[in-house]
């Protein structure tokens, strides 16, 4: 875990907007920044990052940004950003969709669109809690998530849940070590797994004409929910949701990924995350494999070393080795 606290107050006023602009660009999605204050931009950043996500808690006066075709074609990290309005209105136009959120409130946002959030003039200045999570990691497909690209998620039900919890983990800062960190950053992508997942299936429920969507979307949380089940098959998947087996995979080969492979990839995505987690150091590499479904000991280690060309245990090595390096 690596934590990082800028202030602009060691900055002469004069440059603090250029200061922040630079910082933007190199922690965060660049965007162009356009604000009335640059005079005196008096702004913060707590940046802590976990390896695979990192979380930013960030304050500053009134500001517009925006992420443009060129700054996507320059830098995409194909990344979702998960924003709290923690203090003060936002206003985001994203994806054809606009929003205002109010405190509480959250908006998903992605590296691979078009965005522009107006931040007004609000004293002493607006809070954003923003968690970053690859896209890769999450258990659905990106045009799933993609569906509340700028949609306004209002503060309840998980998105209440989600947003205590994003503060309560920049708050905590420094006083939280390495390991407990790492866990912690699983909790996190499961919390935000957990909120997408919810208002996927609650669109769903006004769209009619969108249930063939909400059987994947059910299809995908079904198998999240089974991966330690090693009869977990694509037979099993299409008897629990009493459909064909050949229309299970067609629905998957619309997607480009099988049934088996997309249970593979989860499953090895679950390993990667235990063999990381220094409490987990004490458990042997057949038994956290063994815990997701992985029965061969043999097919597992070539199917991690075919998906992350290295072998489990010299992940394990590594990624042991790097938080105790970043802890130093």
């Amino acid at each position: 875990m690596l934590i990082n606290d800028f202030h602009a107050e060691g900055v002469a006023p004069a440059d603090r907007f250029e200061w922040w602009r630079d910082l933007i660009a190199h922690t965060q999605l660049p965007g162009e920044i356009l604000s009335e204050r640059k005079d005196d931009f008096r702004a913060r950043m707590l940046l802590v990052d976990f390896g695979i996500a990192h979380v930013t808690d960030v304050s500053f006066p009134s500001a517009a940004v925006r992420r443009t075709p060129s700054l996507i074609r320059r830098s995409d990290p194909e990344s979702y950003r998960l924003t709290l309005a923690a203090d003060g209105p936002v206003r985001m136009t994203h994806d054809g969709h606009q929003a205002l959120l109010r405190p509480g409130d959250m908006v998903l946002c992605s590296s691979s669109a078009t965005y522009e959030a107006l931040v007004p003039d609000h004293r002493p200045g607006s809070r954003l809690v923003s968690l970053y999570v690859p896209r890769a990691v999450l258990p659905f497909p990106a045009a799933q998530a993609d569906r509340l690209l700028g949609r306004h998620l209002p503060g309840e039900g998980t998105v209440a849940m989600t947003a205590d919890f994003l503060v309560r983990l920049v708050e905590a800062g420094s006083s939280l070590g390495p390991q407990v960190a790492a866990r912690l950053a699983g909790v996190a992508l499961d919390l935000a797994a957990a909120l997408i997942s919810q208002h996927l299936e609650a669109e769903d429920r006004l769209r009619p004409e969108s249930r063939r969507e909400a059987l994947v979307a059910g299809v995908h949380v079904f198998i999240e929910r089974n991966l330690g089940d090693p009869e977990l098959s694509p037979a099993a998947v299409a008897a629990a949701h009493h459909i064909s087996l050949s229309y299970l995979h067609r629905l998957f080969r619309e997607r480009d990924l099988g049934v088996a492979s997309w249970i593979r990839r989860r499953r090895l995505e679950r390993c990667r995350r235990d063999l990381g987690d220094p409490y987990l150091l004490h458990q042997p590499v057949g038994l956290l494999a063994g815990r997701w479904g992985f029965v061969h000991a043999s097919d597992f280690t070539r199917s991690f070393r075919a998906a992350y060309g290295t072998t489990p245990s010299a992940y394990r090595r590594a990624a042991l080795h790097g938080e105790q390096c970043a802890a130093r």
